[in-house]
């Protein structure tokens, strides 16, 4: 004998759970025997993942990540946020890049002025050597003039050099 159920049109929206209790209730109804320690979270009906607890004889679902509904059934879209990562990461390396530049920069820089004081210091004693070994020079011509004009000169004209030459 085939028994007509109606069913209000709010209880045709819910989930399956409460589909599956209605129908343990109609089974109920009906006289089938439910064992007494039967629970719907016995069979897990959560799907994807999810967890059946029980809570004052209602059974519900606690969904993994991603997944809603009674009984875990509808993928959750993840919500779609912007990141500044790879901004900030370029961001960064342009900031490495031109620290490693200011750096480099001034190693050469100082590196130069080194070896520009050298090369003046350097140059400034090379023209003092110079200086001295000229006016040496000077002094062995000139010694060497007077000598060879003593040499040249009458014995009179010696004694007048001799006096003027210290």
């Amino acid at each position: 004998m085939l028994t007509e159920v109606i069913i209000p049109p709010k209880i045709l929206v819910m989930s399956r759970l409460s589909s599956f209790l209605i129908f343990l209730f109609i089974l109920s109804a009906r006289g089938a025997t439910i064992p007494a320690s039967w629970t719907p979270c016995a069979q897990n009906i959560c799907k994807n993942g999810g967890s059946c607890y029980d809570d004052a004889g209602a059974q519900f679902c606690t969904c993994a990540s991603g997944f809603g509904g009674e009984l875990c059934e509808r993928t959750l879209e993840q919500p779609h946020i912007e990141s500044d990562d790879g901004r900030i990461a370029s961001l960064s390396l342009a900031c490495w890049i031109l620290a490693l530049s200011f750096c480099l920069s001034l190693c050469f820089g100082i590196m130069g002025w080194i070896f520009y004081r050298k090369e003046r210091h350097d140059s400034k004693e090379l023209r003092e050597e110079v200086k001295r070994l000229q006016n040496e020079l000077k002094m062995q011509t000139s010694k060497h003039n007077l000598i060879t004009k003593r040499i040249r000169t009458k014995p009179e004209e010696r004694k007048l050099l001799s006096k003027e030459v210290p």
